[in-house]
């Protein structure tokens, strides 16, 4: 299996701390690229960006998600294990993805549709997991065959 998807409310939320409960994310560099729309929100108002492009360590990461409510519109994040050897770099297909020292690609499109390319399976069934908990919608593994996007960013 190639990664998941599912649809997340369309609402202020927490929900990639939900989504990414279970995995290691202090363990990995994430790098924020592609087109990047999401805000924290203050009194009910979009207000600060809650990611800029470039590279966010896992500990910063795990801090945003968790302890603020945010609106997420378009977000690509990229997980790079912290001991990479390699040059980080944006990763913009699947075969770019598989060739990589990249682990986790996330994405969120339209502020609901989520997509998760994830080389470890387990970490994989963990999101799975997440996500039938949480009660997202239209859970669908992602394999070879039924894999239509062209593209890993934004």
């Amino acid at each position: 299996m190639r990664g998941i998807s599912f649809e997340i409310p369309n609402e202020h939320s927490n929900y990639l701390s939900t989504i990414l409960a279970g995995i290691p994310i202090e363990n990995y560099e994430w790098i924020v690229d592609g087109w990047n729309e999401s805000y924290i929100v203050e009194n009910g108002n979009l207000e600060n960006d809650l990611f800029t492009d470039g590279k966010i360590s896992g500990e910063l990461l795990y801090i945003l998600i968790s302890e603020q409510i945010y609106y997420l519109i378009a977000v690509t994040l990229q997980a790079f294990s912290k001991n990479s050897l390699t040059k980080q770099q944006t990763i913009a297909t699947y075969e770019q993805f598989l060739e990589s020292e990249c682990q986790i690609v996330l994405l969120v499109i339209d502020s609901t549709f989520l997509t998760l390319y994830v080389k470890d399976q387990k970490l994989l069934h963990i999101i799975q997991r997440n996500a039938v908990g949480a009660g997202f919608k239209n859970i669908l593994y992602i394999t070879e065959e039924n894999d239509t996007n062209t593209s890993l960013l934004t």
